[in-house]
């Protein structure tokens, strides 16, 4: 999980700021609160990028032995970027269904 993350994550994120720097139609609460949440889409995409590097760096520098310790002492940190990869596509797939809906009407 730790390495899959780090390019989907970059690719994501990068679709994400893409979309972000158009203007929304209209400034209602609704167009706001879909920008926050795309935002935060985007945000979840790069922590999961990061995390997911650092994790990488971390585990480049131990040696075989403690490799298996150190991951048995982790398991939740080993999971978080693919964790935080899954809910930014959740939260962008939101977000591309409401704008689809608000097309369509």
């Amino acid at each position: 999980f730790v390495s899959a993350t780090a390019p989907l994550a970059a690719f994501t994120a990068g679709g994400l700021f893409v979309k972000l720097d158009r203007t929304m139609p209209d400034y209602r609460n609704i167009s706001i609160a879909i920008t926050v949440i795309h935002t935060l889409a985007l945000h979840l995409e790069i922590c999961s990028m990061l995390t997911s590097a650092m994790l990488v760096h971390t585990i480049v520098r131990l040696c075989d032995s403690e490799v298996v310790r150190w991951q048995r002492n982790h398991r939740v940190l080993i999971q978080l970027p693919m964790l935080k990869f899954a809910s930014g596509v959740g939260v962008r797939a939101g977000t591309e269904y409401h704008g689809a809906f608000r097309d369509a009407r």
